[in-house]
């Protein structure tokens, strides 16, 4: 009797489940810049890669490079560097080309390229590939970023070198002072904004990194499958602009004429 065996491997995307919460660790002190190649060469390309992968140097969190590495160091020849920034989070998953550093041009092997996604609490996953061969190896540099920038910021390590700057929707704490764990982005009350931008009769409700509009009693927007916004204010009923605007002898179906009704109302509102 014949067998038929039919292997299913589900990704955490596959399950539903988000791969932030997710990931294998991959905790391996070679991979580090700082690390030379010594006489035992690691190569990554025998690996059987499933899924999201988290990087860590000796327990501490840590990312693949995105700018040039030297090659013959992170315990290998070619060494594989991410050639493109990190996402933020809002970016959701992104894909990024992966180089290999060899005869000193910092891309002179382009491998396959890899998923990156940036997770809550300031680290990065990735989705690795078998590099296109030997003796190839994923870098890794300590993630100062978590330590360095604090929370709702984006950070960019350059080689240990770090910049910050705040996420959507938020602000730095003093905006005459470089953004650090001592000077952490806050949220923007945008609903304190002036005009509103909700725009007139609306009601701004502020949300963490955003918020929300909804219209004023017996008021709908103008184009109900957009959202409320300056662009697409609340307005009365057709009817009521009708009546509030329309002067004797003008035809309402006269676009022209709406237009000028619409304009009225607009601005009679604001007062």
């Amino acid at each position: 009797m014949e067998m038929l065996f039919l292997l299913l491997i589900f990704s955490a995307e596959t399950l539903g489940l988000d791969p932030c919460d997710n990931y294998t660790v991959l905790d391996n002190a070679w991979r580090a810049t700082s690390n030379r190649v010594s006489s035992t060469v690691m190569c990554d390309r025998n690996v059987q890669w499933v899924g999201w992968y988290r990087l860590f140097l000796n327990d501490r969190s840590a990312q693949m490079s995105d700018t040039c590495v030297k090659e013959n160091i992170c315990g290998t020849h070619a060494t594989l560097w991410l050639n493109g920034q990190h996402p933020r989070m809002e970016d959701g998953a992104v894909t990024r080309d992966v180089c290999g550093s060899w005869n000193n041009n910092c891309c002179y092997f382009k491998s396959t390229p890899i998923n990156v996604k940036a997770c809550p609490g300031q680290y990065y996953i990735y989705e690795l590939k078998s590099p296109i061969g030997c003796h190839f190896a994923y870098c890794a540099v300590i993630d100062e970023c978590g330590i360095m920038c604090g929370p709702n910021a984006f950070c960019h390590n350059n080689n240990g070198s770090i910049s910050c700057s705040c996420l959507g929707g938020y602000i730095a704490t003093n905006m005459n002072e470089m953004i650090s764990r001592n000077n952490p982005c806050t949220d923007v009350d945008e609903c304190q904004a002036s005009p509103s931008v909700c725009g007139p009769n609306a009601y701004c409700t502020n949300v963490k990194g955003g918020y929300n509009c909804s219209c004023s009693e017996g008021f709908s927007a103008t184009f109900p499958d957009l959202i409320i916004s300056i662009n697409n204010i609340c307005m009365a009923p057709k009817k009521q602009i009708v009546r509030l605007g329309l002067k004797s002898g003008q035809n309402v179906n006269d676009p022209a004429v709406m237009k000028d009704i619409l304009q009225s109302v607009c601005c009679l509102s604001h007062n």
